[in-house]
């Protein structure tokens, strides 16, 4: 008799220096895909094929990351120089914070975040205090309910990147759709100039909010506020 059987499901897990290394393979997808169905194996190993839901669910009510690490890698790609964010290849350090909630079924990852800290040492990126209702899928990523502090910048509200692929992040201005509500952000040219360096010319405070929809090179704003304050 089986006195002890999994639900799928850890009260509370304590991470303690993860490393997690993501790797874009040949093909654009990720490791991490691979990954998320050892998950499933691993959480459900002999499923029941004649059922009629196979995709079993794998949660976590609380976890905390102490001193974390997490890379990700595109080997196809040339390195950004080193004053930006390379967000094709890059490696966060120091990651510290909270999970609660973490749900995993198929290709999908939901977690609430708190107080998750982190910093890339090549950009000097640092992310001082993040706060969100995380969702991942092979075709939305959603931060809402977001408050983030990250340089001398915040970022608040909502954000939703939808995509057909996620090889299509190889030509993110073009293939990446975002959807952005912004409320009282407080934005740093400096820090923006990681993402834009033709900004590390000036030192002004951008004040905005409002709604955001379509790609990087082609997008309407609606119920737009916009303020700049000039640094000397």
């Amino acid at each position: 008799m089986n006195l002890v059987r999994f639900d799928n499901n850890l009260d509370y897990v304590l991470l303690r220096e993860p490393n997690v290394k993501l790797i874009r393979e040949a093909d654009g997808d990720f490791n991490f895909d691979k990954w998320i169905a050892q998950i499933q194996h691993l959480a459900y190993p002999n499923p029941d094929t004649t059922a009629p839901e196979n995709n079993i669910p794998f949660t976590i009510d609380e976890a905390i990351i102490q001193d974390g690490k997490l890379s990700l890698t595109d080997p196809r790609k040339a390195r950004f120089p080193k004053e930006e964010f390379d967000y094709r290849n890059f490696t966060l350090n120091e990651i510290s914070g909270q999970i609660n909630q973490f749900f995993i079924q198929g290709d999908t990852i939901t977690f609430q975040g708190e107080r998750i800290k982190a910093v890339d040492y090549r950009s000097d990126l640092r992310v001082k205090s993040l706060e969100t209702d995380f969702f991942y899928s092979r075709q939305h990523l959603r931060l809402k309910k977001l408050e983030a502090h990250i340089n001398d910048s915040h970022i608040r509200d909502q954000i939703e990147l939808t995509y057909r692929e996620p090889v299509d992040f190889d030509d993110f201005n073009h293939l990446v759709w975002m959807d952005a509500r912004l409320d009282g952000c407080d934005i740093q040219a400096q820090d923006l100039a990681r993402f834009a360096p033709g900004l590390y010319a000036y030192r002004d405070r951008y004040l905005l909010s409002g709604y955001f929809s379509g790609t990087v090179d082609q997008f309407v704003v609606n119920d737009f506020a916009l303020a700049i304050v000039t640094g000397k």
